[in-house]
C-alpha cells in the first residue's frame, strides 16, 4: 500500500489522477475524500471481500457525514483503489478487494490478481461496479451484505478504542469493565469482539503489548510545525495522531532501509 505521507498529499493525488486515463474524475475534492474514507476502511479489513461492498460503505460514510459529502462515482472509487495501490482480484464472477489489516487472513489461493496499473482494467472493474445491486445474484448479494456488516462492525470497534484506552489506563479496571461499558451496534461485546479490540489497541500502541513495558523515556515533544503536520495527516485519514505519527515513522524507516539496500547493491555492482 502507498505510504501514508503520500496518501495525504493533494499534489501527488492530482498528478496521479491525470495519468489514469480512461477513468473520469468529476471532482478532485470528492476523489480525495474517497481516498481518505477507503483508507480508513481498508486498514481495518481483515480478509478479501467483494469490492462492491467497499464502494457501498464509502458512499454510506459520505452520505452520513456532516455536512453530507458528494458520493463518489465508480471511476473515482477505482482511482482511489489504484492510488492506494490496493490488491484487486477476481474469482468467478465476483471481484474482490484485499484488506490491509495486520489481522488479515487469506481464505482462498485461487483468485486471479488484476493489474490496477492498467487504466483499461480499472475501467472494466468500474463498469462492473455500475451495475445496480438488484441485478446481482443471490450468492453475490449475500457476500456483499455480509462484508458490509463485517466492515461496519470493525469500524465501530475501532471507534471504541479511545473509550477502551481510558478504561484500561485506570489500573484498577480490567476486561470486565470494558465488557460492561463498551457497546458496539447497540450490543454488548462478545469475547471475540473484546479480543479484536485489544489487538487493535496494541497495534496502535494505545496500550502496551503483552509482556512489554513502556520505556520510561518513551516521551517525545514534537516541534510546532511537525505536530501540526501529524494532526493534519490524522484528520485526513480519520485516525489518531499517535497512530499517524507511528505510520509516518514506519514509512520513513522503510524508505531508509530501501535506500541502504540500493546503496549496497551499487557497491556490489562496482566491485563486480
Amino acid at each position: 500500500m502507498r505510504p501514508v505521507s503520500e496518501i495525504t498529499d493533494p499534489v501527488t493525488l492530482a498528478e496521479f489522477a491525470q495519468r489514469k486515463s480512461p477513468l473520469i474524475i468529476n471532482s478532485i475534492e470528492t476523489l480525495a475524500d474517497t481516498v481518505a474514507r477507503l483508507y480508513k476502511i481498508i486498514v481495518l479489513a481483515d480478509k478479501n471481500m467483494p469490492i462492491r461492498a467497499y464502494l457501498d460503505l464509502v458512499r454510506q460514510m459520505q452520505a452520513n457525514s456532516q455536512p453530507p459529502a458528494a458520493p463518489c462515482a465508480e471511476d473515482e472509487f477505482m482511482m482511489a483503489v489504484a492510488f492506494l495501490e490496493l490488491e484487486v482480484s477476481k474469482l468467478g464472477a465476483i471481484t474482490y478487494l484485499k484488506g490491509e489489516s495486520r489481522d488479515y487472513k487469506e481464505t482462498k489461493q485461487s483468485r486471479v490478481q488484476l493489474d490496477t496499473r492498467d487504466g483499461d482494467v480499472l475501467k472494466n472493474v468500474s463498469a462492473g461496479l455500475a451495475r445496480v445491486n438488484k441485478s446481482r445474484g443471490t450468492v453475490e448479494m449475500g457476500m456483499i451484505e455480509s462484508a458490509l456488516n463485517r466492515m461496519a462492525k470493525l469500524i465501530e470497534l475501532h471507534n471504541a478504542l479511545p473509550q477502551v484506552r481510558e478504561i484500561l489506563n485506570d489500573l484498577t479496571k480490567g476486561k470486565n469493565d470494558v465488557l460492561k461499558a463498551v457497546r458496539v451496534r447497540g450490543k454488548a461485546l462478545t469475547p471475540s469482539d473484546y479480543d479484536k479490540l485489544i489487538r487493535m489497541a496494541r497495534q496502535e500502541k494505545l496500550i502496551p503489548m503483552r509482556g512489554r513495558q513502556k520505556p520510561p523515556d518513551n516521551k517525545y515533544e514534537l516541534s510546532f510545525d511537525n505536530h501540526a503536520k501529524v494532526r493534519e495527516v490524522a484528520e485526513k485519514l480519520g485516525i489518531t495522531p499517535r497512530r499517524a505519527l507511528n505510520q509516518i515513522l514506519d514509512d520513513f524507516w522503510l524508505l531508509r532501509d530501501r535506500q541502504r539496500e540500493l546503496a549496497e547493491l551499487k557497491v556490489k555492482k562496482k566491485k563486480a
